[in-house]
């Protein structure tokens, strides 16, 4: 849901945005690489990509959480990065 949310400047400033980040922060590996749980990068046949199901990279993969995860914060980042850069114009 973050994925989507993030656009959002509401829900960037609601509480439950920040504590779903911070959540997400304390699957943080020593390496600084990411392992979410399985269930938080569901895949399902039937699903919508929007509620957080058919979030994988691949369509048929093994699966690799750290890969995803990490991805997915990278991605979660650089769009906060962005926005605090044109916020500040």
């Amino acid at each position: 849901m973050i994925n989507l949310l993030i656009n959002f400047k509401a829900a960037r400033q609601h509480p439950w945005f920040k504590e779903s980040m911070n959540h997400l922060e304390s699957y943080r590996t020593e390496k600084g690489t990411y392992t979410f749980p399985a269930g938080y990068l569901e895949e399902k046949t039937n699903g919508y990509w929007v509620i957080g199901v058919r979030m994988g990279l691949e369509e048929k993969r093994r699966r690799n959480l750290e890969a995803e995860s990490t991805f997915w914060m990278a991605k979660f980042k650089k769009v906060l990065q962005q926005i605090l850069k044109i916020s500040m114009r």
